[in-house]
């Protein structure tokens, strides 16, 4: 069960949520979003509509079954940019809306935020509908992306639009809230930061023998891990150019990545140039990946683009140290030297040097991973994500 917040007797009560997530691929917003509708279904009527029906994650509906939580999948919804499919989109989830009739639709992700809250739009047109309220989470802007200038003005112009038809805007980092309030997206009373939480007993990880061994991993040789979708924003490019530095002095040590996705091909292509197919294993989408983390002696985060890493949570309460990239809500975590080492983004030799520092210091290591342990336990729980997200939900209604 959710845990109780500390909310008084002033609770969220006898409304109808429908969340919308862009795709079940269990990640960062997808836990978010079970979280959620764990903690409101105890008083609330709950509904999760998601889209990319031709991408499943079972993980993902395994685990809203689990919760009780009734799951809808959308025909049109997906991830890639397609005015007809939008389009389709906005019609089917019109259409839903006006079956389920929710009081709050929270949308997640910018495709979900833009063309839910287009559909609840012109389904708040119709004078014999009650409003719905929409509030849009922000786990990461696209328009931080390294993208062309001309695609950024489009997204931020999207984003600047579709504002106007959302009430809250929640975003993961204070990163975010800044970018939003310097593109002007929406006012500054309309945004807050509510950092994502995880609990304590979150994980069932397998003990390090238990996930090397399943993993493959010979006891004893050094591993460097990284866990997320193999997507460009993820600099995986950059991480095998600089890993290639680490092998030249550090010729044992590998590099195990899990996470599936449309850059394979491409970073298969990175590791035969680098002659690193011995050193670098590509494992794939795994299920539960958190539960491998403890196989790793290190995490490595090399995104060029974030919102909130989940992941980072996770390597805190497995106790990892922890080498990322100076972006997005990442610094939020992380204080470079202290919980973990930041570099700036597509910096390789900062990358393979910190690699490589860390490699040789076991008690640097153990110390950097005990600070963060101890920032994500009293800083980012569960119980403060769920409480201050509650008070959003508030502004609109009464108990």
């Amino acid at each position: 069960m959710a845990p109780e917040n500390n909310l008084g007797n002033t609770r969220l009560e006898k409304k109808k949520i429908l969340f919308l997530v862009t795709q079940s691929k269990y990640g960062g917003a997808q836990r978010y979003v079970l979280r959620l509708a764990e903690h409101f279904a105890a008083r609330n009527t709950v509904i999760i509509a998601v889209g990319e029906k031709n991408n499943q994650d079972p993980l993902f509906f395994d685990e809203a079954k689990r919760l009780g939580i009734t799951t809808i999948v959308l025909d049109h919804l997906i991830r890639d940019i397609s005015l007809v499919k939008a389009f389709d989109a906005i019609v089917e989830m019109r259409k839903l809306l006006v079956k389920e009739r929710p009081d709050f639709l929270h949308v997640n992700s910018s495709m979900a935020g833009a063309l839910g809250s287009c559909a609840a739009w012109l389904y708040n047109l119709d004078p014999l509908h009650t409003a719905i309220r929409v509030i849009y989470t922000v786990h990461g802007f696209v328009f931080n992306e390294p993208l062309p200038a001309w695609r950024k003005k489009m997204y931020i112009m999207i984003e600047k639009v579709t504002a106007g038809w959302k009430g809250a805007l929640i975003t993961v980092s204070q990163y975010d809230k800044d970018q939003g309030l310097a593109n002007r997206i929406a006012p500054e009373p309309r945004m807050v930061v509510i950092h994502s939480g995880i609990a304590a007993d979150e994980v069932n990880f397998y003990s390090r023998e238990e996930a090397r061994q399943k993993l493959g991993v010979a006891e004893g040789q050094f591993t460097v891990g990284a866990v997320g979708s193999l997507y460009p924003t993820k600099g995986y490019d950059g991480l095998i150019d600089a890993f290639a530095e680490v092998v030249r002095t550090q010729p044992q040590t590998q590099l195990i990545i899990i996470g599936e996705g449309p850059e394979r091909q491409h970073i298969e292509q990175s590791i035969q140039e680098h002659s690193l197919s011995d050193r670098v294993r590509l494992c794939g989408a795994v299920p539960n990946a958190a539960r491998y983390l403890k196989a790793f002696d290190m995490l490595v985060l090399s995104s060029v683009k974030e919102g909130l890493p989940f992941v980072l949570l996770e390597a805190g309460l497995a106790e990892l140290p922890v080498v990322a990239t100076r972006v997005g809500g990442i610094p939020e975590i992380i204080t470079d030297g202290v919980e973990g080492i930041l570099i700036d983004p597509e910096n390789l030799s900062g990358l393979s040097a910190s690699i490589t520092s860390l490699a040789h210091d076991a008690e640097r290591r153990a110390r950097l991973a005990r600070a963060l342990r101890k920032k994500i336990l009293t800083s980012f729980t569960i119980e403060s994500m769920l409480e201050k997200t509650e008070r959003v939900y508030l502004r609109f209604y009464g108990r």
